[in-house]
């Protein structure tokens, strides 16, 4: 998972010459995939380029 935060967040995405910045979230769980959206709000809200899993770890 993180290498893929750093492929798209390092990516240059451009339209018409223009520069687009693009910041990568995740939520991850294992067992129980209705925790996944609070998982994913929780990376969102809490710093950009984050992910975070089921058991609390971040990255």
């Amino acid at each position: 998972m993180e290498r893929i935060k750093s492929i798209v967040t390092n990516h240059r995405f451009k339209y018409e010459e223009i520069k687009i910045p693009i910041t990568f979230s995740a939520g991850v769980t294992m067992r129980n995939l209705s925790n996944t959206d609070e998982l994913l709000y929780k990376a969102k809200n809490s710093g950009r380029n984050k992910i975070i899993f089921e058991d609390g770890k971040e990255f």
